[in-house]
């Protein structure tokens, strides 16, 4: 059974019960971490911390992304026995999310932006309920991983329930490399107006978010990009720590933070939160039974109707 908190960070809320999910997290490091990572081991007895990237089900081919920045392909036959069984499952609920998504009647599409500088690939859902409607919210959504289209899938279920256009693109990931930052976040000033010019949507409604590094890169772009951002979807995620606590975060957003009860990214919550709050934005904390992984789909759906609805209380 999934326990499931949400806490409202407010200047008369108590302490203790911030405090009581950090407190006991605080001497764990904190990893800029891809949260699909897991350890695959194979036959030869080698073991290997990787994210999937893909699987090719007829060439037995997988692709894994190792420390977040480089790739290795790898053979289906060449892995354990309960590693091959992991990635059959894992391929048997890729196929049931794509007939899931179709059946909602929502549209994913896989769009081009391009700029002078960059052709930038993205995905796009659009649900059903709201094809008529300009005035719809819209998520840009950051993968550590880069895992674009699997991570927008996530989302479909509550995009559609709460009325969301929900993008991702696969083109940014996490990296300690300053050139392949400085590359993304160029790409990314190039993209945002050509979304925002072909995306239907209400431009004081726009928000970003991701996954682990992904919601720090969301934070790190509010303060980059001077725009009037709606607010943060942050799940397992971070500000990046002191060094990141002078940019010029602004004001007036609603974050969401959606951490599991024993992720070791707690360990920064409440410094990010009161950060965040003094800058004059609204947080809230959604916690789910779980350590640095993806929010279970009920976590993830009421945060965003809370970063949506500005009357929303929990």
């Amino acid at each position: 059974m999934k326990v499931e908190i949400t806490i409202n960070l407010e200047a008369r809320m108590s302490k203790l019960l911030f405090i009581f999910i950090t407190a006991t997290l605080i001497l764990m490091p904190v990893a800029r971490g891809n949260t699909d990572e897991r350890v695959w081991t194979f036959k030869s007895g080698e073991k290997l911390r990787a994210a999937q990237l893909s699987f090719e089900t007829e060439s037995g081919e997988i692709v894994m992304l190792i420390n977040n920045n480089e790739k290795r392909t790898i053979q289906f036959n060449d892995l354990s026995p309960i590693d091959q069984a992991w990635l059959v499952e894992w391929s048997q609920v890729e196929q049931e999310m794509d007939a899931f998504i179709g059946a909602l009647g929502g549209t994913f599409e896989h769009r081009v932006a391009k700029g002078d500088e960059f052709e930038t690939d993205y995905f796009i859902y659009t649900p059903a309920s709201i094809s008529t409607n300009a005035n719809r919210p819209l998520l840009i959504l950051f993968n550590a991983g880069g895992r674009a289209a699997r991570y927008i899938k996530k989302f479909a279920d509550a995009a559609e329930l709460h009325g969301i256009t929900v993008i991702c693109s696969p083109q940014f990931l996490n990296s300690t490399d300053d050139e392949i930052n400085d590359v993304m976040s160029r790409r990314f000033l190039e993209m945002l107006p050509i979304i925002e010019a072909k995306v239907p949507h209400d431009p004081k409604r726009l928000f970003m978010g991701g996954n682990s590094g992904g919601a720090m890169r969301a934070y790190g772009y509010t303060a980059e990009i001077d725009r009037p951002w709606a607010g943060i979807y942050a799940n397992a995620g971070w500000l990046g720590g002191y060094d990141y606590y002078d940019l010029p975060y602004p004001g007036g957003m609603r974050i969401a933070m959606i951490n599991g009860n024993n992720d070791h990214a707690n360990r920064w919550l409440e410094r990010d939160g009161k950060l965040l709050m003094s800058k004059g934005n609204e947080v809230a904390v959604f916690s789910f039974e779980g350590g640095h992984q993806p929010a279970p789909p009920k976590s993830r759906s009421k945060a965003l109707e809370w970063l949506i609805n500005e009357n929303g209380q929990y």
